[in-house]
């Protein structure tokens, strides 16, 4: 039997307090001690042990006394625990303060902090080895814990896909990532202690180091932005920088963390496209959108100041016999020429553009008078006097100028657009080569349009309209996959005119409203037809999809999804078959309200895609929130998709874009086999264009139209004969 362990200390103090007194209150004091306390011997038999440290492995303070340390030491630990022990009683070391494991009574694991002392007679001889022992379990558990969050941290950190730094809150890195050092061109222990700063584009340095004071500050919980780097090889790298500040209790910041990806190839493929979109691809010059937006600015600035605005409209002379004699590949040769020639005798605030065909247009900003314009407009004349050399040979080109300039009144740019179209017509009315500049009276030209309007009212009226169809063509097996129904106006007295003869003005008066629910219904009363007589000849049913186009106007019509339902359950056309068209500028006029329109004509079964993709600005952002399937990249970008590389990148950019959206991308304007090749490799697989058939009226394809290209051309030459 175990005997009871007598503390062997002297409190001391009062004379009269007598021993039993003296050795009560010892046992009190050890007993009730809010921390563990154990007496062992020299041999590691627990003399004592109180019911805070009994408690600790859910035992009896009786149940230890005589009991070795190995029944509550971890067995991994009772040899440590052992030595540590021998050491004490040795008087190798006179205090100890050590972390070890104990064993619950129920299996579990408890981590104690343990201080202990060898208590030793007067004669130095050890007596036993007190203990103190605090349960530190919560603390050992949120330290693991913290060791892991830091170990994932700085494994997320260091693998981390994308560039991650931390730096303080003056921009001095402190910690850098592999993939940062990849963007910035340098290994990321380099790093450690340079600035962000040295590394930034000096024109965003201003703006880098104003977000990061601001969130330094407090006054931004995070930031983000996009700025450049300077890569040591001269390259700039344009970055996406995402960061925040981590601040301690107290809300002082400790530090900032960025993530930050490069995006130099994103932003490189944002500005094409939007280069793209208000440029002329075969001259590069700025499109009607952009001259539009200049030219309203240039009046603006004239409101507010003494000066005018004059626009050029230029046409070339019978640049229509260049294209027929030499071909289009030529014709686009001598428009490049043109544009360069008249570009080099232009001031740097005036604006030269490209509206399409053989017309440019041309703002001159600041100008006093008409003598001033009249100047400007010889000094280019004079420029093209000299020949083009182009295809190798020396070729001279004149123009003829229409010329109007900006008044007091309030005058706004389509209207100082139109009334230098106006003089233009009348230049061309008196000869090759002149210049002539709007007065206010009418012209020829306008004269000639007011008369075509007229003729358009009637046209639908006397059946003058007519539809032709143009297939569309899988690249790889070279079958039809669909056909594209096209509008032409059979005049009486001009023949067949082309759809930018005439629609142009059916939109500007309204009436492409009814010419395009006639176009939509004969068209779909003429696929049903072709399925209604497969059916009846017993062939496979009609799978061939087909596509009309659909203008700003028809969509903007309230009742434009109703008439369509309308004319589905008329015709008997499959929705399934048929395909929407609309344009860039089309779908971004108002795009909310485009998206509500094209859900609703989408619930009824039909397919939307986007036209001469390329050559408007739609936003990423939107074109995603469209239930558009497919894109038609503009023949603008294709014809010289093999020869130029600004089109073929425009062209793999497109069909990249469309294959990660899931989009159905056709290439439109095909005319050369060449095209094509460039085309596959490219990885696009439908394509429309003259090289695989031109337009045919529905009698000239026969009773049933088939997938089979070689019977579409033979169709196309029996028709021509």
């Amino acid at each position: 039997m175990t005997r009871q362990y007598t503390l062997p200390v002297t409190l001391g103090g009062d004379d009269q307090r007598t021993d039993a007194q003296d050795r009560r209150v010892r046992d009190l004091i050890f007993d009730q001690a809010p921390l563990g306390m154990a007496l062992v011997d020299t041999t590691g038999l627990f003399l004592r042990v109180n019911a805070t440290a009994a408690e600790m492995v859910g035992r009896d303070p009786s149940d230890l006394a005589g009991a070795t340390l190995s029944r509550v030491v971890h067995p991994a630990d009772c040899a440590g625990v052992s030595r540590q022990l021998d050491a004490l009683v040795a008087g190798t070391i006179t205090h100890l303060r050590a972390e070890t494991r104990l064993v619950h009574h129920d299996g579990r694991v408890v981590w104690v902090c343990v201080h202990a002392a060898c208590v030793r007679e007067t004669d130095g001889s050890p007596q036993c080895v007190i203990t103190q022992i605090e349960d530190i379990t919560a603390r050992r558990r949120s330290e693991v814990a913290l060791a892991a969050a830091e170990e994932r941290f700085r494994t997320t950190f260091e693998m981390a896909p994308i560039g991650m730094i931390l730096t303080d809150a003056k921009g001095v890195l402190m910690q850098a990532n592999p993939a940062f050092g990849v963007i910035v061109g340098r290994h990321p222990d380099t790093l450690v202690g340079t600035t962000v700063g040295g590394m930034t584009h000096p024109d965003d340095l201003e703006a880098n180091s104003t977000e990061v004071d601001a969130l330094a500050s407090g006054q931004l919980d995070t930031m983000s932005l996009e700025k450049r780097y300077l890569h040591p090889d001269g390259r700039v790298v344009w970055a996406s920088v995402s960061a925040s500040c981590v601040k301690d209790a107290s809300g002082t910041p400790l530090y900032l963390i960025g993530q930050i990806e490069d995006i130099t190839e994103r932003r490189e493929m944002r500005e094409r496209l939007t280069h793209a979109a208000i440029h002329d691809p075969l001259t590069n010059l700025p499109n009607r959108d952009l001259f539009i937006d200049r030219l309203d600015m240039a009046l603006r600035r004239a409101r507010r100041s003494d000066h005018r605005v004059a626009v050029m409209f230029i046409d070339l002379d019978h640049f229509k016999k260049v294209n027929d004699s030499l071909g289009h590949e030529v014709g686009d040769a001598v428009l490049r020429a043109v544009a360069d020639r008249m570009s080099t005798t232009l001031r740097a605030s005036d604006t030269l553009a490209r509206l399409g065909g053989d017309e440019f247009t041309l703002i001159c900003d600041e100008v006093t008078d008409e003598a001033h314009v009249l100047e400007i407009a010889d000094r280019m004349r004079s420029a093209m006097q000299e020949p083009l050399t182009v295809a190798g040979t020396e070729r001279f080109i004149s123009f003829s100028v229409g010329i109007a300039l900006s008044t007091e009144e309030e005058e706004d740019s389509s209207t100082l657009l139109r009334h230098a179209d106006i003089a233009m017509y009348r230049a061309k009315r008196v000869g090759p080569a002149r210049v002539e500049i709007y007065t206010g009276g009418d012209s020829h030209g306008a004269g000639s349009r007011l008369r075509t309007t007229t003729d358009l009212h009637d046209a639908l009226e006397r059946q003058e309209m007519e539809l032709h169809y143009q297939p569309v063509v899988d690249l790889h097996t070279e079958t039809m996959v669909g056909i594209e129904a096209v509008v032409r106006w059979r005049h009486p007295t001009r023949g067949l005119l082309l759809p930018d003869e005439f629609i142009p003005m059916a939109e500007d008066t309204g009436l492409i409203v009814p010419l395009g629910a006639w176009t939509l219904e004969q068209t779909c009363r003429q696929s049903a037809a072709w399925t209604v007589g497969r059916d009846l000849t017993g062939q496979e049913a009609f799978r061939l999809s087909t596509s009309v186009k659909v203008t700003a106007l028809q969509l903007a019509d309230p009742d434009f999804p109703n008439l369509v339902a309308r004319i589905l359950q008329a015709t008997g056309m499959d929705p399934n078959n048929l395909w929407l068209q609309l344009t860039e500028g089309t779908l971004m006029r108002d795009p909310d309200a485009t998206v509500e329109v094209l859900h609703a004509l989408h619930d009824l079964g039909l397919h939307v895609g986007i036209d001469h993709f390329g050559t408007g600005f739609s936003s990423l952002a939107y074109l995603k929130r469209f239930p558009v399937e497919a894109l038609k990249i503009d023949g603008s970008f294709v014809r010289q998709v093999d020869r130029r590389a600004e089109d073929t990148a425009v062209v793999r950019t497109i069909i990249a874009m469309g294959d990660s959206l899931g989009l159905v991308v056709v290439a439109g304007g095909v005319e050369r086999w060449e095209q094509v090749d460039r085309l596959k490799t490219l990885g696009c697989h439908l394509a429309q264009g003259h090289l695989m058939g031109r337009p045919l009226h529905a009698r000239d394809i026969g009773f049933l139209p088939t997938d089979n290209l070689g019977t579409w051309r033979d169709s196309a030459l029996i028709a021509s004969s």
